[in-house]
């Protein structure tokens, strides 16, 4: 029961050290892009109607007992 309980322990403890390395390395920073170059976003602005419509029927009597 100790052998398990160890190793375990040491398992959680190589695998807790691995990920602690990956989060020390520092992303490569972005190249530099002319404005002139870069095309404009999609723009939200302008008209919008948004139009919804429904019914609901039923024939079911249900009781919340």
């Amino acid at each position: 029961m100790k052998t398990l309980v160890l190793g375990s322990f040491v398992a959680t403890l190589l695998l807790c050290a691995a990920g602690a390395n990956a989060a020390d390395l520092s992303p490569a920073p972005a190249p530099m892009a002319s404005a002139a170059l870069v095309s404009p976003a999609f723009s939200w602005t302008g008209f919008y109607a948004g139009v919804n419509g429904g019914y609901d029927w039923s024939s079911s009597h249900w009781s919340g007992r």
